[in-house]
């Protein structure tokens, strides 16, 4: 549950390289116990804290998504469709929901009965636009109570309403009892209560703050963390029966560990740690306090673990991706646990098999070698049911072709007034045509799923296929081409779609390009990614990368483009190998999005993306940086020694080393960690200003420039 002080925000925002992708040699440490890792979130500006429902096939997190509310508010999603439903109000602060183990109940701390509840919004807000937001700080507001709610948010109760902090609460498995952190008697500490709020009594009595606990599998334990000062710069690992008797320590690191969690086998115990690190990284150790085990190495936070009911899942908060905070998950493998890894499942869409797809874009690149792709596209498009425009009856395949274009559509189904244009690229060797059988694919499963709901509302479908000298004029010749069928029923285009890179896709990931020009696009590839799940979708805000899109967002219409990015010609000649069965993925996974763009499901509304002011804020949200990665085992003495420091940073530039001691910067004597991100964090990135240091006993002072993070 998210616990997070001024000292963990700093150590995450200061001092961390992060990066939406990773090295092999990070990916190949992380694979020795995680596989499959994948993103849950891509919607809202950050999600985080999720927990597994009891069956599994749920999560509920908290993600700030709500318009005109900057602060998280609780959620939960079906992982197997991606579909999200708001539990909390929408009003206040939410923090550490969790599902009744029995009953359709969801737990959760808010402070929606503030009464100042919408200025502090408003006022955040505010910050924000003005570039003043503080860094995320927990605050351990007094107003938090915790609640209890049906999923989908009607009959709110109250359980606490004790003066101060309640919150960071969890079920007991038999869903008898409630475990909670409050903050009613000046310290941090842990309660227990009954899961109606009666009998509420104290567990934990020692000095400094306790919390984030949770009960064992078998709900005769409670582990937890402590810190162990009151500045909040060490904490541990602690494990006490249900009744607060018998507490022992698991953990003695020195470093800051919270954020604990039982395997169901309860022969590990997951958390986060910057032990190593002071991004924070996952660890795994055993009851007993052995077999410390690493899980994640990627450079950025990774925290706030859990795991599945059947033990085979591990999942938890991670900036990785886009430097914000989303939710991650993968499949674990822990030694003593009997986790066998399922094998990735082959896509079961029927109009994706795997075989036929590959066959199809031979057909399509033989016919491609010998020109006669155009007439081949055309044959495709009318057997899978599009419509030349203008013709109803006795088609032949040549009304279709306009010169090297080739373009039909699928009339909107009871008469909805919008349109989704789409479009693919026939060139080369690249294996272009993939984006081409993409669509024909699509148009046949769409009319499948239309001859199955006549009574639904489906916008019309344009689609077009050509070369790369008339990607320019994609637009113009789709008003030219709907000109008539205006006439007769005004559409308006809803959002354009392009598949003109996605012969470039190679392995999992399948790139999304311009999501910054519509509301709405990231909740689209958060469904897609669910319905997906052997798919890596990596996301990217700006509409740049794929120049066809210009030409839709000038005309104030939201664009995508799905594909890879740029590779060399050696490696798109070769293409993919025909067991690439991510490929034919990403082809169902874009029949999906069409789907949900023409039902209507999904809505889009179209956002001007501005480059410059996006990275302005970007610029804004940086933190100062050095690269520099403390030895927090090693405090006690003047100075913070180093382990070491990030390559390419900063500091490694100026000559600093692991090993070294920092012992002032600018100007400012450090003794601790916490001395050493207060003084970071009083600079700005770019500033120029003095380190001191001392390395084998000798101490010297050097100049350095601050980059940022």
């Amino acid at each position: 549950m998210i616990r997070w002080t001024t000292l963990i925000s700093a150590a995450c925002l200061c001092l961390l390289s992060l990066a939406s992708t990773f090295a092999a040699d990070v990916a190949e440490q992380e694979a020795a116990h995680l596989k499959n890792i994948r993103r849950l979130t891509f919607a809202g500006s950050k999600n985080g804290e999720a927990y597994f429902s009891p069956d599994g096939k749920e999560i509920v997190f908290q993600g700030v998504r709500e318009e005109g509310n900057p602060f998280y508010q609780i959620y939960r999603m079906e992982l197997a469709t991606g579909k999200t439903t708001r539990v909390s109000t929408g009003v206040g602060k939410t923090t550490c929901a969790f599902f009744h183990p029995t009953r359709n109940r969801i737990l959760f701390a808010s402070t929606h009965l503030d009464a100042e509840s919408a200025a502090k919004q408003k006022e955040e807000i505010e910050k924000q636009k003005a570039g003043k937001s503080e860094r995320y700080n927990w605050n351990f507001d007094p107003n938090f109570d915790i609640f209890e709610a049906d999923p989908d948010g009607k009959n709110l109760v109250r359980l606490t309403d004790a003066k101060g902090y309640d919150a960071e609460c969890a079920y007991s498995p038999d869903g008898k009892s409630i475990v909670f952190c409050s903050w009613r008697d000046g310290d941090g500490e842990i309660y227990v209560m009954d899961a109606d709020g009666k009998n509420q009594r104290r567990l934990t009595n020692e000095k400094f703050y306790d919390g984030g606990p949770f009960f064992s599998p078998d709900g005769k334990k409670i582990v937890w963390r402590r810190f162990e000062d009151e500045a909040q710069t060490s904490s541990e690992i602690w494990i006490m029966d249900a009744d607060g008797s018998n507490k022992k320590k698991i953990t003695s690191l020195n470093s800051v560990s919270w954020a604990p969690y039982f395997h169901p086998s309860m022969k590990w115990i997951v958390f986060g740690s910057r032990i190593d690190d002071p991004s924070f990284d996952l660890y795994a150790i055993r009851p007993d306090g052995t077999d410390l085990t690493r899980l994640t190495f990627a450079p950025g936070f990774d925290s706030l673990p859990v795991i599945s009911p059947d033990g085979r899942k591990i999942m938890w908060t991670s900036n990785r991706a886009e430097n914000k905070s989303h939710i991650f998950i993968a499949d674990l493998s822990l030694p003593d646990t009997d986790n066998t890894v399922a094998a990735t499942q082959k896509p079961a869409e029927p109009f994706f098999a795997d075989e036929g797809m590959f066959d199809r874009i031979r057909v399509l690149n033989d016919a491609n070698a010998t020109s006669r792709l155009e007439h081949s596209v055309a044959r495709s498009f009318h057997s899978v049911g599009l419509m030349p425009f203008g013709v109803t009856e006795n088609i032949d395949d040549t009304f279709y072709i306009y010169g090297p274009r080739i373009t039909g559509w699928l009339p909107p189904q009871n008469k909805t007034d919008s349109v989704i244009l789409t479009a693919a690229l026939l060139a080369g060797n690249d294996w272009s045509p993939w984006g081409a059988a993409t669509w024909i694919e699509s148009i046949k499963a769409e009319v499948d799923v239309r001859a199955k709901s006549a009574n639904a509302m489906n916008a019309a479908i344009y689609c077009t296929v050509g070369n790369s000298d008339e990607t320019d004029s994609l637009l113009k010749s789709a008003i030219g081409d709907l000109k008539k069928e205006n006439e007769k029923h005004p559409m308006k285009t809803a959002a354009f779609v392009s598949t003109l890179h996605l012969g470039k896709m190679r392995g999992r990931t399948l790139h999304v390009f311009g999501t910054g020009t519509g509301t709405g696009w990231r909740e689209l590839i958060e469904r897609i990614a669910a319905l997906h799940p052997d798919l890596l979708i990596e996301t990217v805000e700006s509409p740049e990368r794929a120049a066809e899109l210009k030409q839709f967002t000038d005309a104030g219409i939201p664009a995508i483009s799905f594909g890879g990015p740029d590779l060399p010609q050696e490696k798109l000649d070769e293409g993919p190998p025909r067991d690439d069965f991510a490929m034919v993925s990403a082809s169902a996974a874009i029949h999906d999005a069409l789907r949900l763009l023409a039902s209507g499901e999904i809505k889009i509304e179209f956002t001007k993306y501005d480059e410059a002011a996006a990275q302005a804020a970007a610029n804004a949200a940086k933190r100062p940086y050095l690269g520099t990665i403390p030895d927090f085992k090693a405090e006690g003495g003047d100075g913070v020694k180093l382990s070491g420091v990030r390559d390419g940073s900063p500091a490694q530039a100026a000559g600093i080393k692991g090993g070294d001691t920092i012992l002032e910067l600018a100007g400012k004597p450090i003794k601790t960690a916490k001395e050493y991100l207060d003084a970071l964090e009083s600079l700005k990135p770019g500033d120029e200003t003095t380190l001191k240091y001392s390395r084998d006993g000798k101490a010297d002072t050097i100049k350095i420039k601050l980059g940022a993070r």
